[in-house]
């Protein structure tokens, strides 16, 4: 037996024989680890799901973006191409009205 203080001054006291490797303590370590990589593939089976589904979601609003930027601009372009057929319509009177100055007695 050997004998080591810790901190608060505790003797412990430790084997320095090697702990026996029976079979059955090999067939419960190999029951753990299975039972631990068993739920390790479950998560990893759900985490790929979930990223199927995010990429798919990803896809999706990629798809509505693009459809909705092309219908942004068709509806610039055909804006554009109004103005362009009906040309200045407008005199320039109109479309600039000067803004008529109020005299210095006006009140309202």
């Amino acid at each position: 037996m050997e004998q080591i203080l810790n901190k608060a001054e505790e003797v412990i006291q430790f084997s320095t024989k090697k702990p026996k490797l029976t079979m059955k303590v090999l067939y419960t370590l190999i029951e753990e680890i299975q039972l631990k990589n068993d739920l390790l593939v479950q998560r990893v089976n759900v985490l790929e799901q979930q990223f199927i589904e995010f990429n798919q979601s990803q896809a999706e609003i990629a798809a509505a973006n693009e459809e909705l930027f092309q219908q942004e601009i068709q509806a610039k372009e055909a804006l554009a191409q109004e103005v362009l057929e009906r040309g200045i319509q407008v005199s320039r009177a109109e479309r600039h009205s000067p803004t008529r100055k109020k005299p210095f007695w006006y009140i309202g």
